[in-house]
């Protein structure tokens, strides 16, 4: 009887120990530099924009971003490093660099691909500048319907 006790004494802590290794591992995974946004929006491209009506979801956290695109050609997946910026027009709420570093499902962007991202959250608007690659000198103006957002 002592010893069913003590073996399930042990499997708990071992158990135990595993869980709390597993979270501190996650929590350490989703340390962010406190001066890097984190950034979640979905929004549609509008009319007198390259690309009108083209749904986008972006999502930012840190130094990693991805963008979402629902084209009439099917969803694109296209996902950047991010690094702080000052080279956005209007000085939006965020100004980020971005540069590719996996694009999927799209024949326009690749990898190393450039882009600033200037989101301004108080008017509900992101414009994104492509300034390399095939897109080069293209501007992207999206209204934003869902913001959700951390800039510390």
């Amino acid at each position: 009887m002592v010893s069913r006790f003590l073996g399930g004494l042990m499997i708990l802590m071992i158990l135990s120990t595993a869980t709390t290794f597993a979270l501190v591992q996650y929590a350490y995974a989703l340390k962010n530099d406190k001066d890097l946004p984190v950034f979640y929006s979905k929004g549609k491209v509008v009319e007198n924009s390259h690309f009108p009506g083209t749904v986008m979801w972006t999502l930012i956290k840190g130094d990693k971003g991805k963008v979402i695109l629902q084209t009439f050609a099917g969803r694109e997946v296209v996902s950047f490093s991010v690094s702080l910026s000052d080279a956005c027009e209007n000085h939006p709420t965020i100004c980020i660099s971005t540069v590719v570093t996996e694009a999927v499902n799209t024949q326009a962007i690749q990898v190393g691909d450039t882009a600033n991202f200037g989101i301004d959250i108080n008017n509900k608007q992101q414009k994104i500048s492509l300034l390399s690659g095939f897109l080069a000198n293209v501007d992207v103006t999206v209204n934003l319907t869902k913001i959700n957002t951390n800039v510390s």
